[in-house]
């Protein structure tokens, strides 16, 4: 999922042209060109750490990436990794 904290950092740059911030918003909504391909909610590593552990998951953490497929995981658009990777144990 996209990490919205990298994201905001992105759209906001002042020398951000606006094909940039395009691109930025459409990471964080989704590219919307399916009925599937929307994001609903923004998370960043704070808010999704705490929701995973008042759900109960005693270890929480990020990765840089997974490394299972060919995925976004680890794109790097504009420097940053825009993917929030977080692993947790229940």
């Amino acid at each position: 999922m996209p990490d919205l904290d990298i994201l905001c950092h992105t759209f906001i740059a002042p020398l951000a042209p606006p094909e940039v911030k395009f691109h930025v918003m459409r990471m964080m909504f989704g590219g919307q060109v399916d009925p599937y391909d929307f994001h609903y909610f923004g998370w960043n590593q704070q808010f999704l750490t705490q929701y995973l552990s008042e759900a109960g998951f005693s270890r929480v953490e990020r990765v840089a990436e997974f490394g299972l497929f060919d995925d976004t995981s680890s794109y790097k658009p504009y420097g940053a990794p825009i993917s929030l990777n977080m692993i947790a144990t229940k």
